[in-house]
C-alpha cells in the first residue's frame, strides 16, 4: 500500500469504530478503539481489494447475518472499495462492543472505579451501571430497533432480560447480550410479567393469563415472531419459559 491508500484507510476507520491508528506500514494497517479491546488488520491485495482480520474472535454468524455472504472470502473478511470498507468496519466495531464478554469487562471496569460507601447502595448503583451497559449493548446488536416491532424510537425501547437480573448467577449472564431483547416498552412490560414468551425460532408465544380483548388492542398478532434469534439465545428463552412465563 502507498501512502495515500493508508491515509485513506485510517480515515475510514476513524470514522466507522475504529479511531486508534496503532501501526501503518506498506503491509497493513492495525487499529484498536477506547470503546473494546479488540484490534483490526487491514491490507490491500495486489487487485486493490481490502481484506480485514481480527485479534480476537468476532461472530461470523452475526457477520453474515449482517453483511451477507459478499464479505468473506475464505477465513477471511473483504470489502471491495471504501463504500464496503466503511460498512465492514462499523459492524465490526458494534460487534465489539455488544458481544460477550466486552460488556462485561466494561461493568468490572466501571464498577471497581466507582467509590461507594454502604453496602445496599453499591449494589443498587452496580445494578444501575450494568443495566445502562446492557441497554447499550442491546441497542448495539439489534441496530437500536425493536426485536419484535422493528420500532426505532430509542426513548420508547427497553433492555429486557430473559433470565432475570436478580436469577443471573454471575455478572457474565447478566451482562451476557443474548440474556435480553430490544423491546418496544409495551412488549417489554408483557415479557418482563411473563405474558409472552417466544420459542426456540423466535416465535411469539401468549399466556392464556391475557385476556383476548386485550391480546386484539395489543395487536399481539401483527409481529408472530423475533426478527433475528441466534442460537446463543435459546438457552436464556427457554429459562424464560420455564420460569418466568405465565402459561396457565
Amino acid at each position: 500500500m502507498d501512502a495515500l491508500q493508508r491515509v485513506n484507510i485510517e480515515m475510514i476507520a476513524y470514522q466507522n469504530g475504529w479511531e486508534v491508528t496503532v501501526s501503518s506500514t506498506d503491509e497493513a494497517v492495525v487499529f484498536r478503539s477506547a470503546l473494546h479491546s479488540k484490534e483490526l488488520r487491514v491490507s490491500m491485495t495486489p487487485e486493490g481489494e481490502y481484506r480485514v482480520s481480527c485479534n480476537a474472535i468476532l461472530d461470523r454468524d452475526e457477520i453474515f447475518r449482517l453483511l451477507g455472504y459478499d464479505y468473506f472470502i475464505g477465513d477471511s473478511l473483504r470489502a471491495w472499495d471504501s463504500t464496503s470498507l466503511g460498512k465492514l468496519l462499523e459492524t465490526t466495531a458494534m460487534l465489539a462492543r455488544s458481544l460477550p464478554d466486552h460488556p462485561l469487562q466494561l461493568f468490572k471496569q466501571k464498577v471497581q472505579n466507582t467509590v461507594i460507601d454502604r453496602t445496599e447502595v453499591e449494589r443498587l448503583v452496580k445494578q444501575r451501571i450494568g443495566q445502562d451497559i446492557f441497554r447499550s449493548s442491546l441497542l448495539d446488536y439489534w441496530g437500536a430497533s425493536c426485536s419484535l416491532t422493528g420500532i426505532r424510537e430509542k426513548s420508547l425501547l427497553r433492555a429486557s432480560h430473559a433470565k432475570p437480573w436478580a436469577k443471573c448467577d454471575s455478572d457474565e449472564e447478566r451482562l451476557n447480550v443474548f440474556n435480553g431483547l430490544l423491546l418496544e416498552a409495551r412488549y417489554d412490560a408483557l415479557f418482563d410479567q411473563g405474558l409472552i414468551t417466544f420459542s426456540d425460532k423466535g416465535e411469539i408465544i401468549v399466556s392464556n393469563h391475557l385476556d383476548v380483548c386485550t391480546q386484539e388492542i395489543l395487536q399481539l398478532n401483527i409481529f408472530p415472531r423475533l426478527r433475528w434469534i441466534a442460537p446463543e439465545h435459546i438457552e436464556f428463552l427457554s429459562y424464560h419459559k420455564a420460569h418466568v412465563f405465565m402459561e396457565q
